[in-house]
């Protein structure tokens, strides 16, 4: 199993207090790995008028020419504070007509191997107004993103994980996400968690005959789960590290959250299938779901759908 390489961070930024708080799993990371660290700060444009069919940009303005400047003048702050680390700081600035769009454009351009980024967490009708960033942008990145929420925000995480959650459902997303999270944890000499989640079936009363959960209903599955999860790991991350196996029964993006509570983890490590359009309005994101509620950093791996095939 090759272990993860990263040369190149990116960390966009707003100058939120919630891009503040991912800036230092960023400044780690890159300290760990002696990466190159990219910060990006986007200024979102709009066109003068919506009707012009070229969707061209309006004449550079005074206004936006002080935005420009001053998004140099913090972002340039933002690397003397980071002088005292031993990599690269990159800055840039950018105008666009989408913040996400223009950071994963970058990620591309620069060959980026992760993307760091801060999440309002927004959820309800804010968030289906609004959307996010964020995960716009672990939805079409061509790399991993580690996204901090605002719940973590509330816990004094360490930037150096210790206990590393591992959701899986045998696919090839959690099959990617697995290898990722491993290696991760053998950098950082993490103890691993491997979650698996019964999503819970609705049966009628006379059918259930008594059994209260479905794992009462179909005896030993747990004990079969648990053997296939050792089967999963060992085929795709085996690894000397310490290995905890959970078998959990509900919503998975509830359990997932609850479980990384219980335990006092410092990082999910998660597969995203990168659904977009109508798929994701019909299917829902689990990952985006566990990014919005996680009291701790989480870490989106996304495969290919050519590689999944």
């Amino acid at each position: 199993m090759a272990t993860v390489q990263l040369k190149k961070i990116l960390f966009p930024t707003d100058f939120s207090r919630h891009a503040n708080q991912a800036l230092k799993y960023a400044a780690a990371l890159a300290s760990r790995f002696h990466a190159e660290l990219h910060l990006l700060h986007v200024i979102v444009m709009y066109e003068d008028d919506p009707n012009n069919p070229d969707h061209r940009f309006p004449d550079l303005t005074d206004t936006a020419k002080q935005l420009h400047d001053l998004a140099n003048i913090r972002l340039e702050e933002k690397a003397q504070g980071l002088a005292s680390y031993p990599f690269r700081v990159v800055r840039e600035t950018r105008r666009a007509m989408s913040a996400y769009q223009e950071i994963v454009s970058y990620a591309a351009e620069q060959s980026v191997d992760l993307i760091v980024i801060g999440t309002h967490g927004r959820s309800g009708l804010s968030h289906l107004l609004l959307g996010s960033v964020a995960e716009k942008v672990v939805r079409y990145a061509p790399c991993p993103v580690l996204t901090v929420g605002r719940e973590a925000l509330r816990r004094d995480t360490p930037e150096e994980p210790e206990k590393i959650l591992i959701p899986v459902d045998f696919s090839v997303y959690s099959a990617r996400a697995l290898q990722f999270g491993v290696s991760v944890a053998e950098t950082f000499n993490s103890r691993i968690f491997l979650l698996y989640v019964v999503e819970e079936p609705v049966y009628p009363a006379f059918y259930a005959g008594g059994s209260s959960t479905i794992l009462e209903m179909m005896g030993n599955l747990g004990i079969r789960a648990k053997r296939a999860m050792s089967r999963f790991l060992k085929d795709n991350a085996p690894t000397e590290r310490p290995v905890t196996k959970e078998i959990r029964e509900g919503r998975p993006a509830s359990e997932i959250v609850d479980y990384a509570e219980e335990i006092g983890a410092d990082l999910i490590v998660m597969g995203t299938h990168g659904l977009s359009g109508w798929d994701r309005f019909l299917v829902g994101s689990t990952t985006e779901r566990v990014i919005r509620k996680a009291g701790c950093p989480v870490l989106s791996v996304k495969v290919d759908e050519a590689s999944a095939d």
